[in-house]
C-alpha cells in the first residue's frame, strides 16, 4: 500500500485498492462458486475458459503457491 500512497493521499482510492487485494474468504468462495457455475470444476474453468495451458498452470502453482 506504500507504493500507492506515493501515487494519491485519496483515502477513498486507497481504501478501493485495499479491498482489490484482500483476500476475504467471502471474496474467495465467490469466486470458486462462479468458477464451478461457469465450468463445473476449477480445473475446466482455468483450461477452457481462461485457455491456460498444463504447462502455464504448473508455472502458476511453482511461482504463486507454496507447500
Amino acid at each position: 500500500m506504500n507504493e500507492y500512497r506515493q501515487l494519491t493521499a485519496n483515502e477513498a482510492v486507497l481504501d478501493y485498492l485495499y479491498r482489490l487485494m484482500d483476500a476475504r474468504p467471502e471474496y474467495l468462495k465467490a469466486a470458486f462458486d462462479e468458477m464451478l457455475l461457469t465450468a463445473g470444476s476449477v480445473k475446466a474453468y482455468l483450461s477452457d475458459v481462461l485457455q491456460l495451458t498444463d504447462d502455464r498452470l504448473t508455472d502458476l502453482r511453482n511461482r504463486y503457491l507454496i507447500d
